[in-house]
């Protein structure tokens, strides 16, 4: 088979974490996975940086709706995925610091090599959210009513918290899937809540579930699965978005924050009364 090319594009406006359905497929390993046998197949490539600083080191994973092979690509971004039963299956790439890379289905053959690149540019949130309208919606500002009812900061605690509840799932498009809504918890740490009263008010004006950071805990850490963020007096599941540090240069605002353990930083611009969300990025993963 001949050489595909796939290009990461830039999207248009989508950590954390991706939110799995409840009836998310189980995937096996498939049984040949890394050996290079008769009548088996290989998918092989190259990742390659579109720009400097991208670590070309990342999982690849080839899977079929009830199996999956997982391997590496080495330093020089070339990877090589052996042991396939002929068929059809889906390629994807590690997106940790890079923009979202979209799967790509490819066919193997008995005894061939599938070739398939992946590009891939620096990450920005906030482009891949505006490319899909259920995500965009939620970085669109406040009436100007609600806004004239913040200070300068409050404005912006406002509009971070609403980009970190963005940032809960990737890729935007799962925005597009209804489901269970989460409560989200916001302020400056885990233990405590500098946002003001009328911060968490405005946020909540578009988004019913958002409560204080003092309205979630975690739960105790047990031998399997503890730690869990619930919301208090219940056992809904929630999730802690933090602002922590803001820092202001004439129009533009650099904010660090986290969600439950993963650093996020993102930088708005002023617009009037109101802040816009130009770029974001991961810090940083627990």
């Amino acid at each position: 088979m001949g050489r595909s090319l796939f290009w990461a594009l830039l999207p248009v406006c989508s950590m954390l974490t991706i939110v799995a359905g409840a009836n998310a497929q189980v995937r096996t390993r498939i049984p040949t996975c890394g050996r290079d046998s008769t009548g088996l197949g290989r998918i092989a490539g190259l990742l390659i940086a579109d720009s400097a600083g991208i670590s070309l080191t990342r999982g690849v994973t080839v899977s079929t709706p009830t199996t999956t092979c997982v391997g590496m690509s080495g330093p020089t971004g070339a990877y090589r995925i052996t042991g396939l039963p002929p068929g059809e299956y889906e390629v994807s790439i590690g997106d940790l610091w890079i923009n979202y890379v979209p799967r790509v289905t490819v066919r193997v053959l008995a005894e061939s090599t599938a070739t398939i690149d992946f590009h891939m540019k620096p990450e920005n949130r906030v482009q891949e959210c505006m490319a899909v309208a259920e995500c965009a919606r939620m970085l669109t500002p406040p009436p100007a009513a609600t806004l004239e009812k913040l200070t300068e900061v409050e404005r912006i605690r406002e509009v971070a918290a609403r980009t970190g509840m963005m940032l809960t799932r990737r890729p935007a498009a799962l925005w597009q899937t209804p489901g269970t809504p989460y409560i989200f918890c916001i302020g400056s740490t885990s233990a405590d809540n500098t946002m003001s009263e009328a911060t968490v008010a405005a946020v909540r004006e578009r988004f019913p579930t958002v409560r204080p950071i003092t309205g979630c805990e975690r739960a105790p850490v047990t031998g399997r699965g503890g730690g869990v963020v619930k919301a208090v007096g219940s056992d809904e599941k929630a999730m802690m978005i933090l602002v922590t540090t803001i820092t202001i240069t004439g129009d533009i605002a650099t904010v660090n924050g986290g969600i439950q353990g993963s650093g996020w930083e993102c930088t708005f611009k002023r617009n009037g009364t109101a802040w816009i969300p130009q770029k974001c990025r991961t810090t940083g993963v627990s």
